[in-house]
């Protein structure tokens, strides 16, 4: 009987350390795959300048989920804010369901972190705002099974922000600097 537990206990542990191993090396088999796949829901869902200079991914900081780390990013305005700064982050980090994203399958975002962002919102005495760089819809059926990008967000994180609201129609102006806050709950609701 002893056998037979110790048996059970080494194929556990051997199925264990290959799980592992292939969580580890996932992220390095597909890196190009996952930067292309992130460049291209950016691309379909912002209206603006997005560049960041390093990818890096991990499997182990919000497991079960995979986490992508973009470093160094800036989000710049077109049209009337070109050259307008909107975000910049020493870095970005998204977690998301790795299987469903390499699947094709929609991409659900479950958790976003922010290091040392600086965030600034601008109202101009027009009314139009910088922030406004969500892509429209662009299908008629409002079918959430059909949407690529799908934000389920249960954790937020800001780690020493700054952020400038600037409204010149309401003549307001706000700013916070060593900003750091955890929030949690759902989006969809």
């Amino acid at each position: 009987m002893f056998a037979k537990i110790k048996k059970i206990l080494k194929y556990f542990f051997i199925s264990i350390l290959i799980l592992l191993v292939i969580t580890v090396s996932v992220p390095y088999f597909y890196r190009d795959k996952i930067k292309s796949k992130v460049v291209e829901e950016i691309d379909k869902n912002i209206n603006a300048k997005v560049n960041f200079g390093e990818i890096s991914f991990s499997a182990f900081t919000n497991f079960p989920r995979f986490s992508v780390s973009l470093h160094d990013v800036t989000v710049e305005g077109i049209n009337k804010f070109e050259k307008d700064t909107l975000v910049s982050a020493k870095e970005v980090r998204v977690s998301f369901n790795l299987y469903q994203f390499l699947k094709g399958h929609k991409m659900e975002i479950r958790a976003i972190k922010l290091i040392e962002p600086f965030i600034h919102a601008r109202v101009l005495a027009d009314g139009e705002v910088n922030y406004n760089i969500m892509k429209p819809d662009s299908t008629s059926d409002k079918n959430t099974t059909d949407k690529k990008l799908d934000i389920k967000i249960d954790k937020w994180a800001i780690k020493s922000g700054r952020i400038i609201y600037d409204d010149k129609l309401q003549k307001t102006y706000i700013e916070v600097d060593g900003l750091n806050h955890n929030g949690s709950g759902d989006f969809q609701q």
